[in-house]
């Protein structure tokens, strides 16, 4: 019979990793908004094929490799500090591969006349970003100069002579790993790190109250605060839980509109979305050499 822990005092953290495997630093910004966090640990199964003389199995032996899997439920945090990515930025860098671009916004030489608007200094954006002005947002179609950028559409509404700042991520050939840090109260509760974590499938759902992300992946490994010894990792020892933790600002799923299409690009009402990123990823966990799962591409991203 399962048994499950019934309790509310439960923070999770994520950090991208430099290293696959290495655990990165937790600080308190990287705190999500948990709704449900489940880990799975099973041992991989060699076949056996020989005689033993007995219908009774004689078992495994020691020494078997063990498959992490993952799933991560939260909500969808905006950016809270200028310049940095928001909380969940290290797995959804994990899911497309490509890194997350974080835009603090600009003012504009004047107010948006049509899909080409100007700054009034170096914009720094790039094809894909988004832009956001008053409670419309658009994407960079094209990039003439460091001063102006060609938007998807135009501002429906006009905008306002200052963008907002938002974040974006784009895919790429390599998917990076992340640390998913599972602290409980008290203190003296099993906490728990998954290493190596690598989003094998994303989900973001669309509705009228939160945006919603679901992660789902493999992990090298699954610390835990009892059984840690030091080398785990790349730690010395297990570490704490940051303080000055805060509650993560959400992103409200208010109904709105999406573009579809360039040119002419039109507009339609949005009810409920999904956007699912299926990865296909085959762990390495069979090859000769590694007790846990190696990463899915070198590290040049070949």
């Amino acid at each position: 019979m399962a048994s499950y822990i019934l309790s509310n005092e439960n923070r999770v953290y994520t950090a991208a990793e430099a290293v696959f495997g290495e655990v990165a630093p937790v600080t308190a910004q990287g705190a999500v908004p948990l709704v449900r966090l489940q880990v799975q640990e099973r041992d991989r199964e060699p076949k056996r094929r020989d005689k033993t003389g007995s219908r009774s199995f004689g078992g495994y032996g020691t020494g078997l490799r063990r498959v992490t899997a993952f799933q991560l439920d939260t909500y969808h945090t905006g950016v809270e500090v200028p310049g940095q990515e928001p909380a969940c930025g290290a797995l959804v860098g994990s899911a497309f591969g490509g890194p997350v671009k974080v835009y603090n916004g600009g003012t504009l030489a004047s107010a948006p006349s049509g899909s080409t608007i100007e700054f009034s200094g170096a914009h720094g954006l790039s094809v894909g970003q988004g832009v956001v002005s008053g409670s419309e947002i658009r994407f960079v179609a094209a990039v003439p100069d460091s001063t102006r950028v060609v938007l998807n559409a135009p501002f429906a509404g006009g905008g306002g002579v200052a963008t907002g700042g938002t974040w974006s991520c784009s895919p790429g050939a390599w998917l990076p790993s992340a640390s998913v840090f599972d602290y409980w109260s008290p203190v003296s509760a099993v906490q728990r790190i998954l290493r190596g974590a690598t989003v094998d499938r994303f989900e973001a759902e669309i509705n009228g109250d939160y945006h919603e992300f679901r992660f789902r992946g493999f992990a090298a490994e699954l610390l835990d605060s009892i059984s840690f010894v030091p080398g785990q990792g790349g730690l010395s020892s297990f570490p704490q839980e940051p303080t000055g933790r805060r509650t993560p600002l959400l992103v409200p799923g208010h109904l709105g509109q999406v573009w579809l299409g360039i040119s002419p690009a039109r507009a339609y009402t949005i009810t409920g979305a999904k956007v699912v990123v299926e990865n296909a990823i085959d762990p390495r966990d069979r090859e000769y050499g590694a007790t846990y799962r190696e990463p899915l591409f070198p590290a040049s991203g070949v």
